[in-house]
């Protein structure tokens, strides 16, 4: 229960010097925090999801 604390998992959008930033902290970084190693696979499908919002979005 302890991974909960880094969740949601949250996509920041800014601007930096005229150009449009999509950010996010990885899961599978994240999970490096928690001794919970059997979380691996459920970390990266999170991350896969969420690179794949952040891809479309900027696709349009």
């Amino acid at each position: 229960m302890s991974v909960s604390t880094a969740l949601p998992c949250r996509i920041s959008i800014y601007e930096e010097d005229g150009k449009t930033i999509l950010a996010t902290l990885k899961p599978t970084t994240l999970l490096a925090l928690f001794n919970t190693p059997q979380l691996k696979g459920v970390a990266q499908e999170v991350e896969d999801t969420i690179v794949k919002i952040m891809k479309e979005a900027v696709a349009g």
